[in-house]
C-alpha cells in the first residue's frame, strides 16, 4: 500500500483502490485459512499422540520408554492388525462367495418347489378330470345295466317267466340253467318218439303210395280187359260204325285221365302232409335253438356286466390309491424343501449377523 501511495502522490484512483482492496481481502482470507488448517492439524496430532500414549500405557509400555521401542511395538501391532485384516477380508470374501452359492441354491430349490407345486396342481387337476370321467362312465354303465336288466325283464315277461323277472341275475341264470337242463332232457326223450313218428310217417307214405299204385294197376288192368273185350275179329273190325269206335276211345281216355289225376292228387296230398310235418319239426328245433341262444347270450351279457363292474371298481380304487401315494410323496418333498429353505435362510441371517 505504501508503494502504491508513493507511486501516486496526488491520490490513488478509485478503481485501483477497489482492486487493491479486493486483492488484499482474498489474500487475507487465504492466509487465515492456511493458519487455521495448520492449527487444526497440530491440535489433531496432539490428540492422536495422546491417544497413542494412553494405548501404549494400557498395553504395559512405559511412557518413559524410548521412541524406538514404542515404534517397534506399534509396528508389530500394525503388522498383526494387517494380518488379521487380511484374514478377515479373505474370510469375508469366502463367506460372500458361499452366500452367493447358497442364494443360488435357495433360488434353485424355490424354483424346484414351485415346479413341483405346479406339477402337483396339474396332476391333481388331471386326477380330478379322470375321476369325473370314470364316475360318468360308471354312471353310464349303471344306466346301461339298468336298461339291459329292464330288457331282460321284458323278454322274460314276454316268454311267460314273470315270476323270475324281478329276481337277481344269479337266480335268473340258475332258473334258466334248470330250464335248459329240463329242455335237453325233454329233447332226449322226444328224439326216439320223433324217430318213431318219422318212421310211421314214412311207412304210411309207403303204404299210401303202394295202395295208390295198386289202385292204378287195378284200373289199368280193367282198362286192358275192356280193351280186350272190345277187340273184334279182323273181318268184323271194318264193319262197326266209326262213331262207336270214337265213343270207346273217348271213354278209355277219360278213364285213364281220371286214374292219373286221382293218383297225382293223392300223391300231392301225401307230399304236402310230409312237408307240413317236416316244417313243424323244423319250427320246434328252431325254437329250441333260439331258446338256447337267448340263454347263452343272457348268460354272456350278465358275465360281461359283472366283469365290467369289477374292472371299473378295481381301476377306480387303483387310480385313487396312486393319486393318494403321489400326493403324499409330493407333500413329503415339499416339506423337506421347506425345511431346507428355512435352514438356508437361518444360515443367511447368521452370516449377516456375523458380518454386522
Amino acid at each position: 500500500m505504501l508503494w502504491v501511495g508513493a507511486c501516486f502522490p496526488f491520490g490513488i484512483p478509485r478503481i485501483i483502490w477497489n482492486s487493491l482492496s479486493i486483492t488484499l481481502h482474498y489474500h487475507g482470507d487465504a492466509v487465515l485459512g492456511k493458519l487455521e488448517t495448520k492449527m487444526e492439524k497440530s491440535s489433531l496430532e496432539n490428540v492422536q499422540l495422546e491417544d497413542i500414549l494412553h494405548f501404549l500405557a494400557r498395553e504395559g509400555i512405559d511412557s518413559l520408554a524410548t521412541t524406538e521401542d514404542q515404534l517397534c511395538y506399534i509396528w508389530r501391532l500394525f503388522q498383526h492388525s494387517e494380518d488379521r485384516l487380511r484374514t478377515a477380508s479373505r474370510d469375508l470374501e469366502e463367506l460372500r462367495v458361499k452366500h452367493m452359492e447358497e442364494m443360488k441354491e435357495v433360488e434353485h430349490y424355490v424354483n424346484h418347489v414351485r415346479q413341483l407345486t405346479e406339477e402337483r396342481e396339474a396332476l391333481t387337476h388331471d386326477f380330478e378330470k379322470e375321476s369325473e370321467r370314470l364316475q360318468l362312465e360308471f354312471k353310464e354303465l349303471q344306466l346301461q345295466q339298468e336298461i339291459e336288466l329292464k330288457e331282460i325283464e321284458g323278454m322274460l315277461d314276454q316268454e311267460g317267466l314273470s315270476e323270475i323277472a324281478q329276481s337277481s341275475p344269479s337266480e335268473q341264470i340258475a332258473y334258466l340253467l334248470v330250464e335248459r337242463t329240463t329242455l335237453l332232457e325233454k329233447l332226449e326223450l322226444a328224439d326216439p318218439k320223433l324217430d318213431s313218428y318219422n318212421s310211421v310217417v314214412y311207412g304210411l307214405q309207403e303204404v299210401h303210395l303202394k295202395d295208390e299204385f295198386e289202385q292204378i294197376q287195378t284200373l289199368e288192368d280193367e282198362l286192358q280187359k275192356q280193351q280186350e273185350s272190345l277187340q273184334w275179329p279182323k273181318e268184323t273190325l271194318n264193319k262197326p260204325p266209326n262213331e262207336e269206335l270214337e265213343k270207346e276211345k273217348t271213354v278209355q281216355g277219360n278213364l285213364k285221365r281220371n286214374v292219373e289225376e286221382e293218383a297225382a292228387r293223392r300223391l300231392q296230398e301225401a307230399q304236402e302232409e310230409i312237408c307240413r310235418l317236416t316244417k313243424k319239426l323244423d319250427t320246434k328245433e328252431k325254437e329250441h335253438d333260439k331258446l338256447e341262444l337267448a340263454l347263452e347270450s343272457a348268460q354272456l351279457e350278465i358275465e360281461a356286466l359283472k366283469g365290467n363292474l369289477s374292472r371299473l371298481k378295481e381301476n377306480e380304487s387303483t387310480d385313487l390309491l396312486e393319486a393318494k401315494q403321489h400326493n403324499h410323496r409330493l407333500d413329503t418333498e415339499t416339506l423337506a424343501l421347506r425345511n431346507h429353505v428355512q435352514k438356508d435362510l437361518e444360515r443367511k441371517m447368521c452370516v449377516e449377523l456375523v458380518r454386522l
